[in-house]
């Protein structure tokens, strides 16, 4: 069958999800989450849950028994688990539009649309219509704690409070892009937002995140960070407060502005695969390279910057430390070389940022 992974899920029971894509699409559910007994995982597929069971591409569950698997077109799927039924749902029985994303909140399952929310509970359908405040594509749905609704769309970040609507996009923020991909919140009911801009040019996307309160988004671009692809489509923080960012087409990213934590039994095999260049690229008129690298005890840093704006240069390791800082407040426009001294260092792959101004530029080091 196929091995194409698409989402997964845990239920009210502890049951863990999975479900895989293609024209023989199915789910997995392994019972109370144990992955070791095999003989009572079952595999649900169109012969044995509804015959029209192909290409689940998400799944979500609420805290009352029921399981959704939003499919192809607009076809979305519910398991009931206590009448083991399985029902299917689209635009002639609930749904007033072709399914984007899934939500389980409480007994509740939100489904975003085009422009507007399907909303089921108890056997019974209720729609947002959210045509009067020009939202488009719901994306993304989640709820902090004091249940106001956040959306991620394409024309950017939403809050419904019950009352309210508000709205965050790149005209009255400094949010990452319009086109939001996924939120996530945590619980200090800090939000956290992926989002990009790869439909008109110039391309380009990152991660943002505040309080909830005000316009001002701590950012990071694609452009200016090591983050790993402007296409970032998906965003988790942990519990550590690791920033999880998946990008489309290059990886993950992982930040935490207190230094990643939680990591101490990372496999090093791993560093090979870091993607932050050695040479950076020019952004704004600050442009870097390191020399001697790969380098023993020391190397030598050549930036050129466009300004005798004071420079700050901070190396940081694998875990987000601080292993080094220099403050250079004698920079002239143009060439400027400084050395770093790694002796006493343990070998592996650092991480330098240099930042002038407003600008800044990430090289990776590799020390033998």
């Amino acid at each position: 069958q196929t091995t194409i992974g698409t989402s997964t899920t845990e239920d009210g029971d502890g049951d863990i999800w999975f479900t895989y894509s293609g024209t023989s699409g199915y789910a997995i559910q392994i019972p109370n989450g144990d992955y070791q007994d095999y003989n009572a995982w079952v595999i649900w597929d169109n012969t044995n849950s509804h015959p029209a069971l192909q290409f689940p591409e998400e799944i979500e569950a609420t805290t009352d028994g029921h399981v959704f698997i939003r499919g192809s077109g607009v076809n979305t799927f519910m398991y009931d688990k206590v009448d083991n039924t399985w029902t299917l749902f689209d635009l002639s029985n609930g749904l007033t539009g072709a399914p984007i994303c899934l939500t389980g909140y409480g007994t509740k399952m939100y489904i975003g649309h085009y422009q507007g929310i399907d909303i089921y509970e108890a056997g019974a359908w209720t729609t947002m219509d959210l045509t009067p405040q020009g939202i488009e594509h719901v994306q993304d749905i989640q709820f902090d704690s004091t249940n106001a609704m956040w959306l991620a769309t394409t024309t950017g970040l939403w809050k419904y409070d019950g009352s309210t609507w508000t709205n965050w996009n790149t005209t009255n923020s400094n949010i990452a892009a319009d086109y939001v991909t996924a939120i996530d919140i945590d619980s200090n009911d800090s939000i956290y937002i992926s989002a990009h801009n790869t439909q008109i040019w110039p391309y380009y996307g990152g991660i943002s995140y505040f309080d909830g309160t005000g316009t001002t988004f701590t950012t990071f671009l694609a452009a200016d960070s090591p983050l790993a692809h402007k296409q970032v489509e998906d965003i988790e923080v942990d519990s550590f407060g690791n920033i999880w960012a998946l990008t489309q087409s290059e990886g993950f990213s992982i930040y935490n502005p207190n230094g990643i934590a939680g990591f101490e039994c990372v496999d090093r095999s791993l560093e090979r695969l870091l993607s932050v260049p050695d040479l950076a690229a020019s952004h704004n008129g600050l442009e870097g390279i390191s020399f001697p690298n790969p380098f023993e005890k020391t190397t030598t840093l050549a930036f050129t910057v466009p300004d005798s704006s004071p420079v700050t240069i901070m190396v940081h390791d694998l875990l987000g430390r601080e292993i080094q800082r220099k403050d250079l407040k004698e920079v002239v426009p143009g060439e400027n070389r400084t050395v770093l001294d790694m002796t006493g260092k343990e070998s592996g792959i650092y991480f330098c940022t240099i930042t002038s101004g407003k600008r800044s530029i990430t090289l990776k080091l590799i020390k033998e």
